[in-house]
């Protein structure tokens, strides 16, 4: 479903922004069936707690389908601290946060977590790593994983995420373009 949603997006005539924005959406798996929906299947059987970061709400909403019994914290919730709360208290399930609501709160009993999608923020990433490394709370090893798509847009967010760098839309479009 994503070869058949980027083959129609390419007929799609749009600025170079619109069109790497709509790509990332793409890649995240939202609207089409990824790859990256049978990897966190595999991960939540795996894994007793799960944390799911992903940058869209309708990404939240698509894996809401996914684990119905699942934790949400995104921009939506009132009270996240009081989510992160539920989340410990749990021995096991998934928890879904939206990477920019990724501050405020600790969820030090989660080691596994998952970045389905991530935010182009490089501090939105150290606040979302931040919540299982915690210096005051007793720290187990933690497993992070990071579900990209080849040769897209997905790598390149990644890549600059992982240098400590922003990334820029705006430049990798006037890049790709040049």
């Amino acid at each position: 479903e994503q070869k058949h949603a980027m083959k129609e997006l390419e007929l799609v005539e749009a600025n170079s922004l619109t069109f790497y924005l709509r790509e990332h959406q793409i890649m995240s798996g939202i609207g089409a069936k990824s790859n990256k929906d049978e990897r966190l299947l595999e991960l939540a059987e795996e894994s007793p707690k799960l944390a799911i970061f992903a940058r869209y709400t309708a990404q939240i909403d698509a894996y809401k389908c996914l684990f119905p019994e699942a934790v949400i914290i995104d921009g939506r919730t009132p009270d996240k601290g009081a989510m992160a709360e539920q989340v410990e208290t749990m021995d096991e399930g998934v928890v879904l946060i939206q990477s920019d609501s990724a501050e405020g709160y600790e969820l030090p009993s989660v080691h596994t977590a998952v970045f389905a999608s991530m935010s182009y923020s490089y501090l939105s990433y150290v606040q979302s790593m931040g919540r299982f490394i915690r210096i005051n709370k007793e720290n187990k090893p933690k497993r992070f994983f990071y579900l990209l798509t080849r040769g897209t847009i997905d790598e390149e967010v990644y890549k600059n995420i992982i240098k400590k760098q922003d990334f820029d839309i705006a430049l990798f479009a006037k890049k790709s373009i040049l």
